[in-house]
């Protein structure tokens, strides 16, 4: 039995509309200099709002097509934000907290406590535990903590209020959103690597030609494309119902993170020098990626979610 994976109209016409909102935000930052995707913006946060990105997985939002479509746009243009957590939030607080996450008011903290993302500007915590969660609320101070892109984290005690019923399906959602936004931003950085790549000359050849660098950014290709395809198999998977699920979507984000990874490698090792600087085309993104799997690693026990399905 064939699967269509082609994405639904809905899904095209909102992915499409966050990719024209990420267009004119780069180009009106076209002359600062600065080439990388920017800083978290409270602006660019409500226009998410807005395109009605932030409220996809609460009461009435749309299905697991549309997040996979709208996510990999994210990624692609480097959205900084605590996107993942404001997806599993939206499912799994419920109606009460999910109206605020929707609309950009509300920033929500997902995590293992003590060290907890964004918990400086956080309004609303999610303490995970193994293969539960909690709705939870902060008891103390909250020490700030720099992090590798650049994201507000910070150190403070937890404590639970209730246990959120909702989490394995919003769980399974943030396992999509993530894979998606990975895969997206794995696609942005193989783009500057191959684009450098034909410009970038030595030898009087373009370094593109030769076989170590075509050959690892050839094989990044092939890795985002598998991921991209897992990616539409697990949003297809959680659309239908259907009871591999969960462990669809978490070999959606394992694979979308392995390749985003090896991509940001490749990408740096071809643009030399300039490819580790922060300030540089890729530094910043590659930071983001990194960070960006680790919290989506957060969300399950990956083993047990890929083998569940096996009786193993």
């Amino acid at each position: 039995m064939s699967i269509d994976l082609s994405y639904s109209p809905e899904a095209r016409e909102l992915a499409a509309a966050v990719r024209t909102m990420c267009s004119r935000a780069e180009a009106s930052s076209a002359g600062t200099g600065v080439s990388e995707p920017a800083a978290f913006s409270p602006e660019r946060w409500s226009e998410l709002a807005g395109l009605g990105v932030l409220g996809l997985t609460g009461a009435g939002g749309g299905s697991a097509d549309v997040l996979a479509a709208t996510g990999i746009e994210l990624g692609r243009a480097g959205v900084r934000g605590p996107l993942v957590a404001a997806l599993v939030g939206g499912r799994a607080l419920g109606p009460a907290y999910a109206d605020r996450i929707a609309t950009g008011l509300a920033i929500v903290s997902m995590g293992v406590p003590p060290l907890m993302p964004w918990a400086p500007l956080a309004e609303t915590f999610i303490e995970i535990d193994g293969a539960t969660a909690y709705r939870a609320h902060v008891t103390g101070p909250i020490d700030t903590v720099e992090t590798l892109a650049g994201e507000p984290w910070g150190r403070c005690a937890l404590e639970r209020d209730e246990e959120l019923a909702a989490w394995p399906e919003a769980a399974t959602l943030g396992e999509i959103a993530a894979a998606a936004y990975l895969r997206g931003a794995g696609q942005r950085l193989l783009d500057a690597a191959v684009t450098y790549a034909a410009q970038r000359t030595q030898f009087g050849r373009a370094i593109g030609d030769f076989q170590a660098t075509a050959h690892p950014l050839a094989n990044c290709h092939l890795r985002l494309a598998a991921a991209d395809t897992l990616v539409r198999l697990a949003a297809h998977a959680f659309d239908t119902g259907d009871a591999g699920q969960r462990s669809q979507a978490v070999t959606a984000r394992q694979s979308a993170a392995a390749a985003a990874t090896e991509t940001a490698y490749r990408a740096h090792q071809t643009l030399g020098a300039m490819g580790f600087t922060v300030e540089g085309p890729i530094g910043g993104l590659s930071q983001q990626i990194r960070q960006t799997a680790a919290i989506a690693a957060m969300l399950t026990d990956t083993t047990a979610a890929v083998l569940a399905p096996y009786g193993l």
